[in-house]
């Protein structure tokens, strides 16, 4: 899983927020998306790897500056489970 921060100029209320989500849910599908215009932020999470470009331009089309764009790979609480059964089972057969 992929954790994008995206810094955008222009947000000041959560009107500005819903219009981010819609743009940002036209060029992706996303897990979860987190905004917060106070912020000037909008988290994404997603399966793959976000094409920067395009979303720079979906948003910019709504009249906000996307300002940068940070993308990492993170896990999931279902990742974290699966390994700490596999390392629970492993200890269990030693």
């Amino acid at each position: 899983m992929y954790k994008t921060t995206i810094k955008i100029e222009g947000m000041i209320s959560k009107m500005c927020e819903f219009h981010i989500r819609r743009a940002i849910k036209r060029v992706i599908v996303p897990v979860k998306i987190k905004t917060a215009y106070s912020l000037g932020t909008a988290i994404v999470y997603t399966e793959e790897q976000i094409d920067q470009e395009a979303l720079t331009e979906a948003i910019d089309k709504t009249g906000y500056v996307v300002k940068e764009i940070t993308s990492k790979e993170v896990y999931s609480k279902n990742d974290l489970i699966d390994f700490f059964k596999r390392l629970t089972s492993k200890k269990d057969t030693e």
